[in-house]
């Protein structure tokens, strides 16, 4: 459904705005935060289930329960990779998912990544005062790594890490946001997307 939030957690202020196809009562987004009792390790995770209306809803409550199934696993690419397992075993609509799974761990301010098929987040660094695409700097060439969910229940999965620092922001979207058209009718594409933000006065902190 229609959602505006914001929580701080564990060293962590986060934002949430999710609003569903043509003000459908409820959509393909998945959002999920989790804290470890000791406040030291969050866990959010973003997905976006291909489709619209009822049939990608019901998806998305299925992938967000399998969420919740196996958020405790400590290692990241084990967790994405049994959650696509079940995913494609439990999806009966057909229809895959795109996702980014991250683990902040408090003590050392770092932010691990797991991309499935998903557009590559953006982060702001606050020394640099630019933005920048969170993506590796050699994608891997095997075409079974970092599928989106529901693809092939044997994808594997890889991790990026990167250190944030105060008043360091990374933004994860889904791909409606790229896909805007300009006048022309071109779609707005990421590295467009990557421009606009650097042309912008620096975030608010």
């Amino acid at each position: 459904s229609l959602t505006t939030s914001a929580v701080s957690i564990s060293g962590l202020d986060v934002w949430v705005h999710s609003k569903p196809h043509a003000d459908s009562p409820a959509g393909g987004d998945v959002y999920f935060l989790s804290s470890c009792a000791t406040g030291r390790i969050t866990r959010l995770l973003l997905a976006d289930v291909s489709g619209h209306g009822p049939s990608a809803a019901a998806t998305a409550s299925t992938l967000r329960t399998l969420m919740q199934r196996f958020v405790n696993h400590l290692d990241q690419s084990a967790f994405v990779t049994h959650m696509n397992k079940h995913f494609t075993a439990a999806n009966r609509a057909n229809l895959f998912a795109t996702a980014i799974v991250s683990t902040f761990f408090g003590p050392t301010a770092t932010l691990s990544l797991c991309n499935a098929g998903h557009p590559a987040p953006l982060h702001f660094s606050a020394k640099t005062n630019r933005w920048s695409l969170l993506q590796p700097v050699d994608p891997a060439a095997d075409d079974a790594t970092n599928l989106p969910l529901g693809i092939d229940d044997l994808s594997r999965y890889e991790n990026l890490s990167v250190t944030l620092a105060l008043n360091d922001l990374v933004l994860c979207y889904s791909d409606a946001l790229i896909e805007s058209h300009h006048p022309d009718g071109s779609l707005l594409g990421q590295q467009a997307l990557l421009h606009l933000l650097n042309a912008l006065p620096t975030p608010p902190v």
